[in-house]
């Protein structure tokens, strides 16, 4: 579909109000925000997602918020072999500016469940990065994607050996931590209470964890008394 017809079905969908809010939650973004739903964007992304997709993709410029999520969430639905996704994950996840298109988009990567130990080799560079939105992604995609029973292991490995970068990066910790711990609490316990993780990241595990209705009274209680300096 050419620019033109996007920007115009975009500017059918946008929410001025919607706007506003968004804009308050996005701190520092630099590109304009149309207010558009993300679940009016995911069905748009599918649509698009099953005509020339490779085509739309040169043509959006990620002028807007919208435009560059849309960009994601096509590079997530179309189909494409294994290869593809990875290259255009790759050249995609730069333009990442902001946590709400690097959690949609990694949330959106259902397809990297079915590439087994390929989908984990690819993620685990961007765990290990030094650029913030490059260690997001990493992380989210893991706590997407990677918290079961063949991952879950590597893992905790990784979040207890990063050093989150800055608020964003420690909120992702933070947050992998907590679904880490609600589905393999025995494996996760012990790393939130040796005493290694950064406090800001603690900090928002065992807020998430409270706030969770998944954990026991029980393991609640324990959660409670971990002491964070």
């Amino acid at each position: 579909m050419e620019i033109t017809a996007i920007r115009a079905h975009l500017e059918g969908l946008k929410d001025p109000h919607l706007a506003q809010f968004s804009s308050g939650l996005l701190p520092g973004l630099t590109r304009p925000i149309l207010g558009v739903r993300t679940p009016q964007l995911r069905t748009f992304a599918k649509t698009l997602a099953k005509t020339d997709w490779r085509d739309t993709l040169t043509e959006l410029t990620a002028d807007t918020y919208e435009e560059l999520l849309l960009e994601g969430l096509i590079i997530a639905y179309a189909a494409m072999t294994r290869e593809e996704r990875f290259a255009l994950v790759s050249g995609f996840v730069p333009k990442i500016d902001n946590w709400a298109v690097c959690d949609t988009f990694c949330n959106s990567l259902k397809s990297f469940r079915r590439y087994g130990s390929a989908g984990w080799e690819f993620v685990l560079p961007y765990i290990r990065s030094s650029v913030v939105y490059e260690q997001r992604f990493g992380i989210v995609m893991g706590l997407s994607h990677y918290v079961t029973t063949d991952y879950i292991d590597a893992f905790l490995a990784e979040i207890s050996a990063l050093r989150p970068l800055g608020h964003y990066g420690a909120m992702a910790a933070g947050w992998a931590l907590c679904e880490c711990f609600v589905k393999f609490p025995d494996q996760t316990y012990p790393l939130l209470i040796d005493g290694k993780l950064p406090s800001a990241s603690l900090k928002k595990a065992r807020q998430k964890i409270l706030e969770s209705l998944r954990p026991s009274a029980a393991w609640k209680a324990r959660i409670r008394s971990i002491a964070i300096t």
